[in-house]
């Protein structure tokens, strides 16, 4: 009876943790005395039922956010929102120009090449623990509007849930 109750366990234990696949995560990299970055990747979610990204954090930041990119009235700007919704069976894209894991107070500039660890937990009680490349960006995304990396600074704005701004990117 004891080696049912482990087995089951165990069972329940790895098969939640198997419903999610993060894949293709890198975090971008930074010019010199930048303090905020982000980080990007493709969340797949092979349950039945929906799960959502409810927190992350990263030894590489102070304070690590959820955040989604929205146009108002001609300008670009960043939100936190509470959760990054996964559909059962479904997949969602944190990208540039959208969904993404914002890293704000940086200890250090985020070279190409580096690592850093991002742990990401969700509504199902599954926490991943990665361990990110850092890519440049500019070089893949170019300095065009249309790529979705690169935007106007006097254009873009952040608000975090309390209602304050800050600068972004």
């Amino acid at each position: 009876m004891r080696l049912l109750s482990l087995l089951a366990f165990a069972a329940l234990s790895f098969s939640s943790y198997a419903d999610v696949l993060v894949e293709n995560a890198y975090a971008r990299a930074t010019p010199p005395g930048a303090i905020n970055s982000a980080a990007f990747m493709t969340i797949h979610n092979d349950g039945a039922e929906a799960i959502k990204l409810v927190s992350a954090s990263s030894s590489a930041a102070d304070v690590v956010e959820l955040h989604n990119h929205e146009h108002h009235m001609g300008v670009m700007r960043m939100r936190q929102v509470d959760a990054i919704d996964v559909a059962g069976h479904g997949t969602t894209e944190l990208k540039p120009g959208g969904l993404h894991v914002m890293l704000l107070g940086l200890r250090e500039s985020l070279r190409e090449g580096m690592h850093i660890k991002v742990d990401l937990r969700f509504s199902n009680g599954d926490t991943q623990f990665l361990s990110i490349p850092v890519k440049n960006l500019m070089s893949e995304h170019g300095m065009n509007h249309s790529g979705g990396m690169k935007h106007h600074m006097d254009g873009m704005k952040m608000e975090s849930k309390d209602g304050q701004f800050r600068l972004g990117w």
